[in-house]
């Protein structure tokens, strides 16, 4: 009967652990260098570039990007969204602002912002 524990099995193992543990040092580094750049190039209001998934929601043109282990929603609600009466005066105003979330700071964009928008007037 053979040995199961051998010095050759001992150097694959570790050999595919090394390996795996590159892998995955890698992705992070990747990650972390495509959030920057992404969130630099929406706070310069330009697209994000290496998003894998982009969503819309129907609430005055909120956008969703999803890149390798972030989010970053670009929020654009329509005044009678948070109840204010709707009226001539505020025809182009929009709620706004920008949220960046890493990894296990991600949120579910159908419970509202969780930051303060700017009341802005929008020219489009």
């Amino acid at each position: 009967m053979e040995k199961l524990v051998t010095t050759k099995n001992i150097k694959i193992v570790f050999n595919v652990l090394l390996i795996l543990i590159i892998i995955f040092s890698m992705l992070i580094c990747v990650s972390l260098v495509t959030y920057n750049i992404d969130k630099q190039r929406t706070l310069n209001g330009e697209t994000p570039k290496f998003i894998i998934s982009k969503n819309c929601m129907n609430d005055g043109g909120t956008v969703i990007y999803y890149g390798l282990g972030y989010q970053i929603i670009k929020w654009k609600q329509f005044p009678g969204n948070y109840g204010e009466p709707l009226d001539d005066d505020i025809v182009g105003y929009y709620y706004i602002g920008i949220e960046f979330h890493y990894l296990f700071n991600m949120i579910d964009p159908m419970q509202g912002p969780s930051i303060e928008l700017d009341f802005v007037h929008l020219n489009n």
